[in-house]
């Protein structure tokens, strides 16, 4: 009798046991194996459940090295079938931009879920977890400028002028207002139109405004450009045409879209005639010089003829050698400014003038591509490590690019600062140690 209560404990839990089972996971999958530069791609991360979820999904955002990411935290439920069972499934995804070329890891997420047991009712918590992944990112292609390259699905320009084109006169200032809306890309992935200088103004442009437009689906943004043309000629002149270009990735090829050139009848400005009067007077003051000023021709004297010839003939052959040197001053400079230009030395330089996050970042990773240090350690992880402040920077740094309605706080100075202090104690002071190591040898 007791061995038959004993069995049915026994099946008892084992029954109970096997009613508290949680059957969950979660999976992350990517659009793409492999993007270009700037192209954005999404990563769909999906949890499943034998029974149900009882609560929303609670998850992070995410920062990469080499990328920014939006978050699209807006759930959507459905059922799923995995080797012949039913799920139910709640799915969120990412889009990422890479700014960085090379192999780049998407980490695994954590998702904290409240599901319950098969055979039960009452929610518990449990944390489900994805793999990471990698997605190749390439170059620009070849015959196209990295700095001038946009990846996009569409992109529309809008022009406006504050003043009739022709009605506008000598003194007056005429604003410019560029509107680019690009869709599918971030707002500062959108180049600057391509503006040119006018003979008849001056040109001052304006530091640009960015506006992020996403939507629950996808990631928009706006750029706003103002020039200001300072009339100071008048007639009739023509403003060029400006055009935008960008890949389309879901098509795969290449647009270009196109403002048209304008008409500008710059015309006087009678509160400015005093000025003309001024140079009329000016003129006026000038002598006048007419035929009875002009003396007679001196009769052709020879002796000096040929003098000044031998002096043409010196002079001559001293331009000639003056020449030869130039020439091979500039191509000794050439040189060495072509070897200048793929040194360490320069793009360190050119990353030291940069003033927006966007180019600071593409600048900063061009001078690690150059600097003597293994391939893994070209990361601004690495440059960081160990200063507190640095990774702080660098932090706020990418969430300023993330989100464009923030404002930088300062952090491009710090980094400047930062990697050129890092420089010096392990690039230039081993450099040096090792020049003044090699000259005792040379000298015991």
């Amino acid at each position: 009798m007791v061995r038959f209560i004993y069995i049915w404990i026994l099946v008892f839990f084992t029954l109970n046991l096997s009613a508290q089972k949680i059957d969950a996971f979660a999976t992350a999958k990517s659009s793409k194996k492999k993007v270009l530069l700037e192209q954005g791609f999404k990563v769909k991360v999906k949890a499943y459940s034998s029974t149900w979820f009882t609560k929303p999904l609670e998850f992070d955002n995410i920062q990469m090295e080499g990328a920014f990411v939006q978050t699209f935290k807006r759930t959507l439920s459905s059922m799923s079938t995995v080797n012949k069972k039913k799920y139910a499934s709640l799915e969120f995804y990412y889009i990422v931009f890479p700014y960085q070329t090379g192999e780049l890891t998407f980490p695994a997420i954590e998702i904290k879920a409240n599901i319950p047991p098969e055979g039960d009712y009452k929610g518990q918590d449990i944390i489900l977890k994805t793999e990471a992944l990698t997605i190749l990112v390439e170059e620009v292609p070849n015959g196209y400028d990295e700095e001038k390259w946009m990846v996009a699905t569409d992109v529309r320009l809008e022009n406006s002028w504050s003043e009739d084109l022709s009605q506008v006169k000598i003194g007056d200032v005429l604003i410019r207002k560029i509107t680019t809306r690009a869709n599918g890309t971030l707002p500062s992935f959108i180049d600057a139109p391509a503006v040119e200088e006018v003979q008849f103004a001056s040109l001052y442009a304006q530091e640009p405004t960015f506006t992020d437009l996403r939507d629950d689906k996808s990631v928009n943004g706006k750029r706003e450009d103002t020039y200001s043309y300072l009339l100071e000629k008048e007639g009739e002149f023509t403003i060029p045409s400006l055009e935008v270009s960008w890949f389309n990735p879901a098509l795969g090829k290449f647009y270009k879209r196109e403002l048209p050139e304008y008409k500008i009848m710059v015309l006087p400005n009678p509160e400015m005639a005093s000025l003309h009067q001024l140079r009329d007077s000016l003129n006026a003051l000038n002598p006048v010089f007419n035929d009875e000023m002009v003396q007679e021709e001196e009769a052709f004297d020879w002796k000096k003829g040929l003098k000044y010839g031998f002096y043409a003939i010196i002079l001559v052959f001293l331009l000639l050698g003056l020449w030869k040197t130039v020439i091979g001053v500039y191509k000794h400079y050439r040189v060495k400014r072509l070897v200048y230009e793929e040194s360490e030395s320069y793009y360190f330089d050119k990353l030291m003038k940069q003033k927006t996050e966007k180019s600071l970042l593409v600048q900063l990773y061009s001078w690690l591509n150059r600097t003597p240090l293994p391939s893994d350690e070209k990361t601004i992880s690495h440059l960081a490590k160990g200063d507190s402040e640095y990774e702080k920077e660098s932090e706020k740094l990418k969430a300023s690019l993330f989100d464009s309605s923030k404002k930088s706080s300062g952090n491009i100075r710090i980094i400047q600062t930062k990697t050129k202090y890092w420089r010096i104690q392990n690039l230039l002071k081993p450099k040096k140690k090792k020049a003044e190591n090699e000259l005792q040898d040379l000298n015991p």
